[in-house]
C-alpha cells in the first residue's frame, strides 16, 4: 500500500511563508488547553446514549464509486485511514443506483451495502445523501440522471411524476436490507442522519440561461418538510438534514428585509439540525484571494437554535484556486483556523471537503487540488490535532448506537416549564414533526417565539393533523386539489388534506352525514375512537359484553369498546382511580401524551 502513497507535500504558491508557518505552528500545537475549555464550555447538540457528540468528518464525493475508483479495498482503506485521522462521520454522496426513474440497479447497491458494513466495522457514521440536488438535476439525456429537468430542482418540487419518484427513492433507500450483514437501513446505528439532498439550491450564475428554478420559499418548505416527514414515518431511528450553501440565502433573501427567510425553511422542526457548507472559509475573514467576506451567515445558522454542522472548502470564485491548488502547508493552516472558529462559536461537527484513498489511481482534475489522505501530513495533522481537541475519548466506540439531538441544550416551546408532566410527550412528538406547536418560532429573529399551548382544548381539525402525521406523515399540501372530503371543509383549509386522508384511513366518518364540524373539540371519548381506529381499525360491537373499563364508561357507550380497546393498549390509564371522564374536552397536553404511547412507544 505505501508504494502507491503520494507524498503530499506541496509545490510552493508564493503565499506569506510567514502565514504559513504561522498556521502550521497552530495546527500541530493548537493550545490543547484552550480547546479543552472550549469543549467543555460548549454544550454538544448530538448524544450518543447520554454523552455529548462533536466531531470532525469528511466528505466522500460521487465519483469515489466510479468503475475506475471503487473498490471494496478503497472502501476500506478510506475508512481505516479516516478513523485514524481523527474523522469519525462521513458525508455520502450515493452511487449513481437509479437508471431510469425507479429501476434500481442491484449492482450499485451493493457497493453501498460494503460502505455501510466497512464504516460500521471501523466504529464511523454515516450520513448519506438522496441526491446532488443541483448536479443530479442538471444532465440531461442520461438515464442516470433521471431527475434532470431544465430549472433544476423544480422539478422535484413541482413535478407530480418526479416528486412522487423522488418518495420512492427514498423508500427504497430507507427500507433496504443490507446484503453484507443484514441489517435494514432504516435500523442501522452507523446512519448517523440522512440528508435530504445536496446543493438544493446553487449561485444564480451556475444555471445558466432560463435555467433558474422558479420555486417560492412557501413551495420548498412545503418540499422539505414532506419529504422529512416521509422519512421520518419510515425511520424514526435516525436524524434528517438538508445540507445547503451560501446562495440559498440570495434565492430567498435578496434585501434586507428578506436575508434571513431561508431560514424559515432549513430551520423547519422537521429538520433535526442545520448543515451548510463554508465555500470561501468566511468564518474567517481575510482568508480568500478575491472576496472581503464577513461570518455573517455562518453566525446566522445558529438562530433556529439547533445543533450546526459546517463543512469548509476552497470551493468557491473567491478563490486563487490555481495559486493553492497544491498548497497544503496553506489549506491545513487556513481549515485549523476555520475549524477552530467553528467550533469556538458553537458547532456540533466540522467535515472536511473531500477525504479519499491513495488507492485511487488518479483524482479527477476537478477536485485534484482538494482530495486529502493520511499521506498528506499536514493536513492529516491538522484534521487530527481539531479532532483530538474537541473530542479525546475518540467516540464513538463500539459498538455503534444512535445519535440524536440534545434537545435539553435549548427550550423547545417557551410555555412548557422544565419538569412538566408532559415535557418528555410534547417533546417526543415535536422531534419527528407530529407538532409545530399552536405558535411557531420564527428563525429569523434571536427569540424563541414557539409555543405549545399546554391546556388549549384540541379541536376536530388538530386531531385530524396529530394523527395522520403519527401515522405516516405529512399529506402532500395539493393533496385536496381533487376535492374536500366534507361540505364544511373547504379544500383551502389548512387542515383540509390532514382530513381528507383521516376519511380515507377510515379513522373518521365525519360528525353528521356530509360534515366534520372542524371547529369542534375533542371529547376524550371521540379520541379514544379517532386513535383505536387509527391503531388498530375497529374494535367488534359487542366489545364491552364482557364488562365495561370504568365506573363512568357504561357498556351501553356507543364508545365504551374503543375506551376499552385504548385502555387495553395502555394508551389511557384514566383520569382519576377507576374514571376516563368521557365528555371532559381533551387538552393539548394530554394530546401528547396520549400520541407518544399510541404511536411511538412510550410509556
Amino acid at each position: 500500500m505505501t508504494d502507491k502513497r503520494k507524498s503530499g507535500w506541496s509545490l510552493q504558491s508564493g503565499f506569506s511563508v510567514a502565514r504559513r508557518s504561522m498556521v502550521i505552528l497552530l495546527a500541530l500545537s493548537i493550545g490543547f488547553t484552550v480547546f479543552m475549555a472550549i469543549a467543555h464550555a460548549q454544550t454538544s447538540g448530538f448524544l450518543i446514549g447520554d454523552t455529548p457528540f462533536r466531531f470532525v468528518g469528511g466528505f466522500l464525493p460521487g465519483w469515489h464509486w466510479g468503475q475506475e475508483f471503487w473498490s471494496e479495498a478503497a472502501d476500506d482503506d478510506l475508512i481505516g485511514t479516516a478513523r485514524s485521522t481523527g474523522i469519525t462521520v462521513m458525508h455520502l454522496m450515493l452511487p449513481l443506483f437509479e437508471n431510469g426513474l425507479g429501476n434500481y440497479e442491484e449492482t450499485a447497491l451493493l457497493k453501498l451495502d460494503h460502505f455501510l458494513d466497512s464504516a460500521y466495522r471501523a466504529n464511523v457514521y454515516v450520513m448519506p445523501s438522496f441526491i446532488q440536488a443541483y448536479s443530479g438535476t442538471r444532465i440531461p439525456g442520461d438515464t442516470y440522471y433521471p431527475y434532470y429537468h431544465d430549472r433544476s430542482i423544480e422539478g422535484i418540487i413541482k413535478d407530480p411524476a418526479l416528486r412522487q419518484a423522488f418518495k420512492n427513492r427514498i423508500a427504497a433507500l430507507v427500507n433496504r436490507q443490507n446484503t453484507v450483514n443484514g441489517r435494514f437501513y432504516k435500523e442501522d446505528p452507523v446512519i448517523l442522519a440522512w440528508v435530504l439532498c445536496d446543493e438544493p439550491v446553487s449561485a444564480p450564475f451556475n444555471y445558466g440561461p432560463g435555467g433558474f428554478p422558479q420555486v417560492t420559499l412557501d413551495e420548498m418548505i412545503d418540499w422539505f418538510r414532506e419529504s422529512a416527514l416521509f422519512i421520518k414515518s419510515m425511520d424514526p431511528n435516525h436524524l434528517v438534514t438538508v445540507s445547503t450553501q451560501p446562495a440559498i440565502q440570495e434565492f430567498f433573501g435578496g434585501t434586507p428585509e428578506t436575508q434571513y427567510d431561508y431560514l424559515k425553511a432549513v430551520g423547519i422542526p422537521e429538520f433535526d439540525f442545520l448543515y451548510t457548507e463554508d465555500p470561501d472559509l468566511r468564518i474567517i475573514s481575510g482568508l480568500t484571494q478575491f472576496c472581503t467576506l464577513t461570518p455573517d451567515y455562518d453566525l446566522e445558522q445558529f438562530r433556529p437554535r439547533k445543533p450546526v454542522v459546517f463543512m469548509p472548502s476552497f470551493t468557491s470564485g473567491c478563490w486563487d484556486r490555481d495559486a493553492i491548488c497544491f498548497d497544503y502547508d496553506l489549506q491545513a493552516a487556513d481549515l485549523t483556523q476555520a475549524g477552530q472558529r467553528f467550533f469556538e462559536v458553537g458547532a456540533s461537527g466540522v467535515l472536511i471537503q473531500i477525504w479519499g484513498t491513495d488507492l485511487y489511481p488518479f483524482v479527477p482534475s476537478f477536485d485534484r487540488c482538494f482530495v486529502y489522505t493520511d499521506s498528506n501530513q499536514q493536513v492529516a495533522t491538522a484534521i487530527h490535532s481539531l479532532s483530538v481537541s474537541i473530542n479525546p475519548d475518540a467516540a464513538p466506540s463500539g459498538p455503534l448506537q444512535f445519535v440524536s439531538v440534545d434537545l435539553t441544550a435549548s427550550i423547545v416551546f417557551l410555555d412548557v416549564p422544565s419538569g412538566y408532566w408532559a415535557e418528555n410527550y410534547i417533546t417526543a412528538i415535536y422531534k419527528p414533526g407530529i407538532t409545530t406547536g399552536c405558535t411557531q418560532d420564527d428563525p429569523t429573529t434571536i427569540e424563541n417565539e414557539r409555543r405549545y399551548c399546554l391546556i388549549n382544548q384540541v379541536t376536530r381539525e388538530q386531531m385530524a393533523a396529530f394523527i395522520v402525521r403519527a401515522k405516516e406523515g405529512e399529506p402532500p399540501a395539493d393533496y385536496c386539489l381533487g376535492g374536500s372530503p366534507f361540505g364544511d371543509v373547504p379544500a383551502d383549509n389548512v387542515f383540509c388534506r390532514y382530513i381528507k386522508r383521516l376519511s380515507e384511513l377510515n379513522v373518521t366518518q365525519g360528525c353528521t352525514p356530509g360534515m366534520y364540524c372542524p371547529s369542534d373539540n375533542v371529547t376524550r371519548e371521540q379520541m379514544a375512537a379517532f386513535l383505536v381506529r387509527a391503531k388498530v381499525g375497529e374494535p367488534a360491537l359487542n366489545y364491552c359484553d364482557t364488562g365495561a373499563p370504568f365506573i363512568d364508561v357504561p357498556t351501553s357507550s356507543i364508545f365504551c369498546r374503543y375506551v376499552k380497546k385504548l385502555l387495553e393498549l395502555n394508551i389511557t390509564q384514566g383520569c382519576a382511580a377507576g374514571m376516563y371522564c368521557p365528555s371532559d374536552n381533551v387538552l393539548r397536553d394530554q394530546m401528547a401524551a396520549f400520541l407518544t404511547r399510541a404511536f411511538l412507544g412510550a410509556p
